[in-house]
């Protein structure tokens, strides 16, 4: 496993991503271009959606894009999203959802780099 820094809990599951894709390093190599490229900008969509106080909008776009951490590996942080989508559509304390999405937003941006190394090595 990959730690992106000593104090983060998020790192990239090597376990999960061998069990969805054993040796295909072609399918994974698609499913981490398509995070990269379209699903770390719909993620910032919850953010605006955060920003205007629509708590449903902000939750059915976490579970849209929720997956998408899975299968590239990033299972804490899937359960992070999942977290702050229950919260959202349940239980919507600002407070809460913002502190809960500055955590998601830091564990993405600190996994970018390590999805693009791992990116570059399938290449």
């Amino acid at each position: 496993m990959i730690q992106s820094n000593e104090t983060s809990v998020d790192y990239l599951d090597r376990v999960r991503l061998d069990k969805f894709y054993g040796d295909d390093k072609n399918q994974l190599a698609l499913v981490l271009t398509i995070f990269l490229n379209d699903v770390v900008r719909d993620l910032y969509v919850v953010e605006q959606f955060l920003n205007q106080e629509k708590w449903t909008e902000a939750a059915d776009t976490a579970h849209k894009e929720r997956p998408w951490l899975g299968m590239a590996g990033l299972t804490s942080l899937e359960t992070k999203l999942f977290q702050f989508e229950k919260q959202a559509k349940f239980n919507p304390e600002p407070p809460a959802l913002l502190g809960m999405w500055a955590s998601i937003k830091m564990g993405v941006e600190q996994m970018i780099p390590v999805l693009e190394e791992e990116l570059k090595l399938l290449a």
